[in-house]
């Protein structure tokens, strides 16, 4: 779409009821409490694309907010690199009855401490003395700068919706269209709308990596936009899938396809046998998965349009438990008595078996990743084997044994997979040698996601990165202690990862609490939404919008 398609940015400084939304465009003054120590990382004002991705922290505060909203921030810089955090709130730096007389004095926040004139100060029962050696207190504890933004200025586009979401077929790939609007050092900001909207598998891709390069790096408020509970509990852990803006999902009669941007069901098809007379439950569901427009989910393969569930396809045999993905034009399924069956998509060629001694219908096995440069398929199983499968020659190229087990790997610059013993090891993907095993922590780890030169795994104390080439530990960012002590899963979902050049934001969730990190430090921030049931499914990101499944049952949608 081009900008004149966009139509005209509407200026709505004169709005004051006007709440700001990710994709405009907001002018923010800037104002130090002191000259920064290392020189200022912005003007004196700001022009700022919401959701852009630039500034995410200060983006996630003004999305939802007025004109005139003025936050106060904490700039500090380690090692070169500028964080931006909320300003602490004073009771946390004084004691609450401190904060408490300093707020009936005016001063109810660090920055107007800081710069307040203090001869005023009337009978309360603090003296000038004793507040100026507070201030001086106050100041030599900060290890950065404070700084006020003010936002004075939005901007809409008439035709926006139009253009939100607009994605390359490509799972990697974003729009780079450029906005019309100018920020005030003649800059084009980019327009960041282009969040993805396709979340096509469990891992968000079939390598499994759990991580998408966009430009435009999501903020969310954690509110929580629509649930449904017409779903199974008893397959919580099936997480749904994103496709053409529909979230697919298993409920209680079938596979259903909802409306990502309202709920709404726009389809829902029974799947017989997914009950018993009796009460039993025969089959492994796993999480639906989709391509150009069709959505397949196992054990009995099937195919359903995208757009309106018709029925357009089998695959033979059924079977209790099966694994699908998709490689070159093929669908990968592990179970079913083999190591690995594969399926052309389009085309004459007919599909082929791949069978190694150890796996078997009684050996429970994982979803494949797959490695498009090396045409390699990864499996691995409860019995502590990981196999790399040639797709091409047919034929198994390496296998990894280990005396725990092996769940669902990520593939990126090597294998990586976590284990029941709490490991996550790296595996060379052309020799199936062992390049690391790294013990992160003393409880169960989720499955790992690659982003850049990190891997990450989720525990229940926290959040953990290691070194995609030596697995040494760079980040321990800690959750409330008490998350860990809510329910927690024993082997929490796999974390998403949403990137650009600049920042990033990783969704993860441990026990009943969806957390959105921003930053890659210990320093970062992050947002909580808590839910009434452990979240079960790694959260789903797409189109600005975070997707998850909870152990009773209910679909969330929170931005």
């Amino acid at each position: 779409m081009t900008n004149e398609e966009k139509g005209a940015a509407k200026d709505l400084s004169d709005s004051e009821s006007a709440t700001l939304e990710p994709g405009d465009f907001v002018y923010l003054a800037v104002s130090w409490v002191d000259p920064p120590d290392r020189g200022s990382p912005f003007s004196d004002s700001i022009g700022l694309l919401l959701g852009s991705g630039r500034y995410p922290t200060i983006e996630q505060h003004l999305i939802g907010s007025h004109l005139g909203t003025q936050q106060e921030y904490l700039i500090t810089n380690a090692d070169g690199i500028t964080e931006i955090a909320p300003a602490p709130p004073l009771e946390t730096v004084f004691d609450t009855e401190t904060a408490r007389l300093l707020d009936q004095l005016g001063l109810s926040t660090v920055g107007t401490f800081l710069t307040a004139d203090l001869s005023g100060i009337g009978s309360l029962p603090i003296d000038q003395d004793r507040l100026t050696e507070m201030r001086r207190e106050l100041a030599d504890s900060l290890d950065g700068d404070i700084v006020t933004i003010t936002n004075e200025e939005i901007y809409r586009w008439e035709n926006r919706s139009d253009s939100i979401g607009t994605e390359a077929r490509s799972e990697d790939r974003v729009s780079t269209a450029a906005d019309p609007i100018a920020d005030r050092n003649g800059q084009l900001a980019t327009n960041p709308n282009s969040w993805p909207q396709t979340w096509p598998t469990s891992g968000g891709n079939f390598r499994r990596s759990g991580s998408r390069d966009t430009h435009s790096v999501p903020t969310i408020t954690g509110t929580e936009r629509w649930s449904n509970s017409d779903l199974i509990s008893r397959v919580g852990n099936a997480a749904p899938a994103v496709i053409d803006g529909r979230v697919f999902v298993w409920t209680n009669r079938g596979m259903a396809a909802f409306d990502a941007s309202s709920g709404d069901v726009e389809w829902h098809k029974k799947y017989p046998a997914i009950t018993r007379t009796d009460g039993g439950w025969p089959f492994d569901l796993q999480s639906p998965i989709g391509t150009d427009g069709s959505v397949y989910f196992a054990p009995q393969l099937t195919a359903l349009d995208v757009a309106s569930g018709d029925h357009e396809q089998e695959f033979a045999p059924r079977t209790a438990v099966a694994r699908v993905s998709i490689a070159d034009n093929r669908l990968l399924i592990t179970g079913g008595g083999s190591l690995l069956r594969t399926e052309r998509l389009s085309g004459r060629e007919r599909g082929a078996e791949v069978k190694i001694e150890g796996f078997d219908e009684e050996t429970p096995q994982h979803a494949p990743a797959y490695s498009t440069e090396h045409g390699i398929a990864v499996v691995g199983n409860n019995e502590g084997a990981l196999c790399g499968i040639d797709i091409g020659a047919g034929s198994v190229d390496w296998r990894v044994g280990h005396h725990g087990s092996f769940r669902t790997p990520a593939v990126a610059t090597h294998v990586y997979a976590a284990t029941s013993d709490h490991r996550l090891v790296a595996i060379d993907v052309d020799t199936g040698d062992t390049v690391w095993r790294a013990d992160i922590t003393n409880g169960p780890i989720s499955d790992p996601a690659v982003a850049g030169d990190r891997v990450y795994v989720t525990a229940t104390d926290g959040l953990y990165a290691v070194d995609v080439s030596t697995g040494e530990t760079d980040l321990e960012y800690s959750f409330d202690s008490a998350g860990a002590d809510r329910g927690a899963s024993p082997v929490p979902p796999r974390p998403t990862i949403v990137r650009n050049r600049n920042s990033q934001v990783v969704f993860t969730a441990v026990a009943d609490t969806l957390y959105a990190v921003h930053g890659s430090t210990e320093r970062s921030t992050s947002t909580q939404c808590a839910f009434d049931a452990t979240v079960t499914t790694q959260p789903v990101h797409a189109n600005g919008t975070v997707f998850v499944r909870t152990a009773d049952g209910v679909l969330h949608a929170v931005e």
